[in-house]
């Protein structure tokens, strides 16, 4: 005599195959590199790369217009990491 089971998932059950089948099959995604961002993003980028360094170093930090623009138009070997580790070089001098 055969049995025939019926699957059955709850939501629970369901979030959690989510999960697991996310890291089984592998995603490719596009993330543009820096130089190809709007001048907006790449600002916006510095601006918050510069308030984490002011919050790591516990104080204020002034940044000349100029230094701003310098590094928007800046080529990074390792992309946004290229640019954060600019500012961090920056801060710490």
């Amino acid at each position: 005599m055969e049995t025939k089971t019926k699957l059955i998932m709850d939501a629970q059950d369901i979030l959690g195959f989510e999960e697991r089948i996310k890291d089984i099959i592998p995603m490719i995604s596009h993330v543009p590199p820096l130089r190809e961002r709007f001048n907006e993003e790449k600002e916006e980028f510095i601006y918050y790369f510069f308030k984490e360094e002011a919050k790591r170093m516990n104080s204020n930090i002034y940044v000349n217009t100029s230094v701003i623009k310098r590094l928007m138009n800046g080529m990074y070997n390792n992309n946004i990491n290229g640019l954060y580790n600019a500012i961090k070089i920056i801060c710490a001098n």
